[in-house]
């Protein structure tokens, strides 16, 4: 009997040996394959949210002289800075070329518009940067809106000259005509009020993007881009 009862209890202990041995095997496995899909996830989200520039659009600002002239590829414009005078105006083209014809604007820029396809949802928006009295201005421009922050010191009228009529006169693009068709292909700058506590060169970059070109700061990522300095005159 006595044997008997110890056989028994070797018995019970093989079997709660056995089952606790089984409840920690795999509670470490699923915690393994836990970790193995935590890994696939964490490549999954980096390959994912990696950032590729895929924009195949060259772009240059180039200033206009007349039709019957050509226009130029600038990387610097000099003016007087005048309060509610006209510095100038910058067209942007698909392009890098010196020199392009001066003929009407919705041709010219669909000339060069054509070269490239599925380029349909990139758009193009502006960063400006100077320095005032009271600090530096950096500001992206991608909308009529984001230029009032710095109006008083220079005032900036954006363009839709592609979707104007050929030879009538049009004004700039406001934010109540700004819609998703918008194509902002040229830039005037107007000194502001306040335009002598500008106090460095302005820093125009025209560029063409879609919105995953835009990082999580508000900053251009792309390299399409082309950047010019204008200078004041007053200055020299």
């Amino acid at each position: 009997m006595k044997k008997l009862l110890i056989s028994l209890i070797i018995v019970i202990f093989c079997i709660l040996g056995f089952i606790f041995y089984k409840e920690i095997y795999l509670t470490k496995d699923k915690e393994n394959n836990n970790i193995k899909q935590d890994s696939i996830k964490s490549d999954l989200e980096e390959s994912d949210t990696k950032y590729i520039d895929n924009n195949p659009i060259t772009i240059g600002l180039y200033k206009y002289y007349g039709r019957y002239k050509n226009r130029e590829l600038i990387t610097e414009y000099s003016n007087i800075w005048q309060y509610h005078q006209d510095i100038s105006s910058f067209e942007v083209f698909y392009t890098n070329e010196s020199s392009i014809t001066g003929n009407y604007f919705q041709d010219t820029f669909k000339s060069y518009f054509d070269n490239y396809e599925n380029i349909e949802n990139y758009k193009i928006g502006y960063i400006i940067s100077f320095i005032t009295n009271n600090g530096e201005i950096n500001k992206m421009i991608l909308s009529p809106k984001d230029t009032e922050e710095f109006f008083d010191y220079l005032e900036v009228y954006l363009y839709d000259d592609y979707h104007r009529e050929k030879g009538v006169w049009y004004s700039h693009t406001t934010k109540e005509e700004y819609n998703d068709e918008t194509l902002l292909t040229s830039i005037k700058l107007t000194a502001g009020k306040n335009i002598q506590e500008i106090i460095s060169d302005i820093s125009l970059t025209a560029f063409t993007y879609t919105y995953k070109d835009i990082d999580e700061f508000d900053n251009y990522r792309g390299n399409s881009k082309y950047s010019i300095i204008v200078k004041n005159n007053n200055a020299l």
